[in-house]
């Protein structure tokens, strides 16, 4: 198992840190936390939900995507 990094983290170390890894992490506060699995019923919630996303923005240059996507968010000065 990887190594549980509590310490603050650039997010860049983190991003290059985080390919090397067979888990599943994420950086909040610049902390970073392995990610569990969800539960049956936050699964269900998800699917519904990007249904009825996916549903909404038919015919827009819009979509919906899943909890396997990168994103990074990065501060507007």
């Amino acid at each position: 198992m990887a190594d549980m990094r509590e310490e603050a983290l650039s997010l860049e170390g983190f991003l290059d840190w985080e390919n090397r890894q067979p888990e599943r992490f994420e950086r909040v506060g610049g902390v970073v936390r392995r990610r569990d699995g969800d539960t049956l019923g936050h699964d269900l919630i998800t699917v519904n939900a990007m249904a009825a996303l996916a549903s909404g923005v038919r015919g827009t240059p819009c979509s919906p995507h899943g909890s396997n996507l990168e994103v990074v968010r990065r501060a507007v000065m």
